[in-house]
């Protein structure tokens, strides 16, 4: 759920800013993060070590079993992240708002046929299919919660042109109560007037996926 109090009033033109927003929760859904081995839950198995950037973001290090952190030093440059359920995506997804149109990227997955090797955001959206206006608010609306899917149409009225990346899945993730949607990221910068056109391919960097 997004805070009512949605900072929504500049473009975000770079990762400082975007990560400014998602570590206030203000983007929506997110893999929850925790910064200490102690704070991770006792169900978790598994969590991925990155590194932190004091500009944003950070670098991957590994995927670790729980059992082996609790063995390792501290340390304040690393934060664990929880695993995103890959092999239960159901939606990969790049969409946008421009001049009051929706435009949908989408790579769709039924749940019968889950994938047994998850692809990557960038490899996935190379085989998405192209949906506009109501179908493609439509198809959205069929594969996420109704939360999930008031916040995509808040963000999309909030950041227009801003192209927002999201996983649709099988089961509830993230910290938001309810929740079947990881929001990637929300971009308004490295963005060429012609990226926003419907006549060619999205071009961008993918989130933990």
């Amino acid at each position: 759920m997004i805070p009512e109090a949605l900072p929504h009033t500049f473009p975000i033109e770079n990762r400082r800013q975007y990560f400014d927003l998602w570590e206030r929760d203000a983007l929506g859904n997110h893999l929850r993060i925790w910064k200490t081995v102690e704070e991770i839950p006792s169900n978790i198995l598994e969590v991925m070590v990155r590194e932190v950037n004091p500009n944003g973001g950070g670098g991957l290090v590994k995927v670790v079993a729980v059992a082996t952190l609790r063995k390792w030093k501290s340390s304040q440059r690393v934060v664990y992240n929880e695993l995103a359920p890959d092999e239960l995506a159901t939606m990969q997804a790049y969409i946008r708002k421009v001049n009051g149109i929706v435009y949908l990227e989408a790579k769709l997955t039924s749940r019968e046929r889950l994938p047994t090797r998850p692809e990557r955001m960038r490899q996935a959206i190379r085989r998405a299919k192209r949906y506009e206006g109501l179908q493609a608010l439509q198809i959205v609306r069929e594969r996420v919660s109704v939360q999930d899917y008031a916040d995509i149409v808040e963000l999309l009225d909030a950041y227009p042109g801003h192209v927002l990346e999201f996983t649709a899945y099988a089961c509830s993730v993230g910290w938001a109560k309810h929740s079947n949607v990881i929001f990637w990221e929300l971009r308004g910068y490295l963005w060429l007037i012609g990226a926003f056109l419907w006549c060619g391919n999205l071009i961008g960097t993918s989130g933990l996926t």
